[in-house]
């Protein structure tokens, strides 16, 4: 079976993570798997030498002024697409993130090749009225609509006909052995999304706890724009938080998640967060505001790990303060949390792919 992949990037993130180990694993599995994104920006995974690769974005490099208008890059990016649809011949195009999505289904109109998109992000999100509006009046289009999420399945299965609850896949399985830990508090995300994933409110709340444990450093590991980083590092230093440190982009964040004892995620929204997954699954202590979707179906409150009531920062400073003070208590944690992510594992979610795969195959 031959599988067409479209994304904006592969420059970093959770949903190119997500593709990148799907990419893989099906490649592996003997799908002809080809992949379209915009080439001019650098991939920051290992792909598999199977994968065909195109650029999505060919011939959008602005040489002259009209070449520079949303309208054109837009116009070319529709008709590379289809271009690159009609070259591979595709058993089935899959799109992820809302913008290409929405995309690919206008693109591949009347190809008669089954499209299926996929979210990354609660559709709870309030975005934008034309958004909105594009994705009630085009996703209708698609063969599929995957959704991360059992809250959001149940929440839109009467407005998405088309939509599949398909989580993300992890692996490898965390495996109980005697790492080499660090007392690091780490946290990993886009630092352009800041605002998404509450560095500013870790930061806050790390600021109330680094005198009461000198001993301890917070480590947020991401990429992003200076601005962005400017930013961060001025609540940094309005908050005199010293034992912070912005790590910049690494290819290691599992390394990361490896040595470090707690994970923080304090994200304002979320889809189902890939890095929670991983972290627990690395063995982490984690804690997580249970935001609107993701860490509620992840982790078992005092179980697998620590639901904070949503945005409530005395409440997650207070729990940090405990889990800080508590080895014996942040080890028996730790040591559940890979228990609920099992149900994560490639092999199980790369099935229910398959399952999806055959049954648009035989009814395209």
């Amino acid at each position: 079976m031959r599988l067409l992949f479209y994304i904006q990037n592969m420059s970093g993130g959770g949903a190119q993570r997500v593709m990148a180990n799907l990419l893989n694993e099906l490649a592996h599995k003997k799908y002809s798997v080809f992949l379209a994104y915009d080439t001019q920006a650098e991939c920051a995974f290992d792909l598999t030498p199977e994968i065909t690769v195109f650029n999505m974005r060919e011939g959008c490099s602005p040489n002259v002024f009209w070449k520079k208008t949303h309208i054109y890059r837009k116009t070319r990016t529709l008709y590379n697409i289809r271009k690159i649809a009609k070259r591979v011949q595709p058993n089935i195009a899959i799109s992820f993130m809302t913008p290409t999505n929405c995309d690919v289904i206008l693109s591949l109109l009347g190809t008669k090749i089954p499209v299926v998109v996929s979210e990354h992000i609660t559709l709870t999100l309030r975005r934008g009225v034309f958004t909105n509006f594009i994705i009630k009046c085009i996703y209708p289009f698609a063969s599929a609509v995957t959704l991360l999420t059992r809250y959001d399945y149940r929440l839109f299965k009467n407005k998405i006909k088309n939509g599949v609850y398909l989580p993300n896949p992890c692996d490898p399985l965390y495996e109980s052995k005697n790492y080499e830990r660090e007392n690091v508090v780490l946290a990993a995300g886009s630092l352009d999304r800041w605002y998404h994933k509450g560095f500013d409110s870790l930061i806050r709340i790390w600021s109330k706890l680094q005198e009461e444990f000198p001993e301890w450093e917070l480590h947020i590991a991401g990429n992003g724009s200076q601005d962005s980083i400017a930013y961060l590092n001025s609540v940094i230093q309005d908050n005199n938080c010293n034992s912070c440190k912005l790590l910049g982009f690494r290819k290691d964040v599992n390394e990361l998640m490896h040595k470090a004892k707690v994970y923080c995620m304090t994200s304002r929204y979320e889809g189902l967060p890939m890095v929670l997954i991983e972290a627990m699954n690395a063995g982490c202590c984690c804690i997580s505001y249970d935001c609107k979707t993701g860490p509620s179906e992840i982790i078992r409150n005092e179980f697998s790990g620590l639901l904070i009531p949503d945005q409530n920062e005395m409440e997650f400073t207070e729990k940090l303060r405990q889990i800080l003070n508590n080895d014996n208590y942040r080890k028996e944690i730790a040591s559940n949390s890979y228990k609920t992510v099992i149900r994560y594992r490639s092999d199980e979610v790369i099935k229910r792919w398959g399952i999806l795969f055959d049954k648009l195959n035989k009814h395209s």
